[in-house]
């Protein structure tokens, strides 16, 4: 196997200006990305979202990407265009013409460097393991394979990591998370180009992930939020949430705890980007990834 093309993916959201930021400055500083044995090419995946600084014009463009929708002659949508038109340059998916994509995006949330698993291909858990090896305090969120498409922008190539840096306003620019997002990037480069040379980076032979388990609703009523995230929560991103644990602070004084009695792991702590659809957090599962062979996680 041997990695060809590789695509760089800034602004899926327009409110989430890092990777945009990073486009347009390695557009015109190419060098940080160049390896000499592949193409690396960059992509403002939503630019009327961009210019707008709104996560979206119509609907989420990173949940446009399965097949059904790719083929639809329907494109009611400006992201059912710009889906398309990734689609072409990228793609096509199922036969890519780019072997590997990062897709930078940022999160409110406190999430630090957090890379998100979309599949459980080796290759990207090798290469997920290596960027936390050399920067010990990246995250791996682990979302298993849904049962039948995905619609996420990276599944349009087998491989490749969503990239989220956080915790950073929507709309605004950090130089010390840019300047982050831009060392994952350029090891995630470091590690493809090692590959193609025949000298594979050292990586452990197992990673610790936090596999998504499901998300928690804020409280609402009347159509409005009731509930607030627990102070002793909020920021504690990756920590472990036991039974009894409080989780909101309510409008009457009352608080809500966790009620199962798995112990689990809250990330996107009070994401401000899922507000619109009522979304407080994700729990997870601790769990361990093998990095030396194609096993399922355990």
């Amino acid at each position: 196997m041997k990695i060809l093309n590789v695509a760089i993916v800034g602004g899926t959201h327009g409110n989430e200006l890092t990777g945009a930021y990073l486009v347009r400055r390695w557009s015109a500083y190419p060098d940080a990305i160049i390896r000499p044995s592949f193409k690396t090419k960059l992509f403002l995946a939503n630019p009327k979202a961009v210019e707008q600084n709104r996560r979206f014009i119509d609907e989420d463009l990173n949940r446009c990407f399965r097949m059904n929708s790719l083929a639809s002659t329907d494109r009611g949508t400006y992201e059912s265009l710009r889906a398309l038109y990734l689609n072409q340059m990228i793609g096509p998916k199922g036969a890519s013409k780019h072997d590997a994509i990062f897709d930078l995006h940022t999160s409110t949330s406190n999430c630090g460097v957090m890379l998100v698993l979309k599949d459980n291909n080796l290759i990207n858990r090798q290469l997920a393991a290596y960027i936390q090896c050399q920067i010990p305090d990246t995250k791996i969120l682990y979302t298993p394979p849904i049962q039948g498409d995905q619609p996420y922008l990276t599944s349009i190539c087998p491989y490749g990591l969503i990239v989220e840096i956080g915790p950073v306003p929507q709309g605004l620019l950090r130089s010390d998370l840019i300047t982050l997002t831009d060392e994952v990037v350029k090891h995630g480069l470091d590690y493809l180009h090692a590959l193609n040379e025949g000298r594979q980076k050292a990586v452990p032979d197992s990673v610790e992930v936090f596999e998504f388990k499901e998300e928690v609703m804020f409280p609402k009523a009347d159509d409005a939020i009731v509930g607030t995230i627990h102070h002793s929560l909020q920021d504690r991103d990756y920590e472990a949430l036991h039974h009894g644990d409080p989780m909101f602070e309510c409008l009457d004084g009352s608080v809500i705890a966790y009620e199962k009695q798995e112990t689990v792991y809250p990330v996107f702590i009070n994401e401000a980007a899922y507000y619109y659809k009522n979304v407080a957090m994700s729990l997870c599962l601790k769990k361990t990834l093998l990095t030396a062979t194609g096993l399922e996680p355990t």
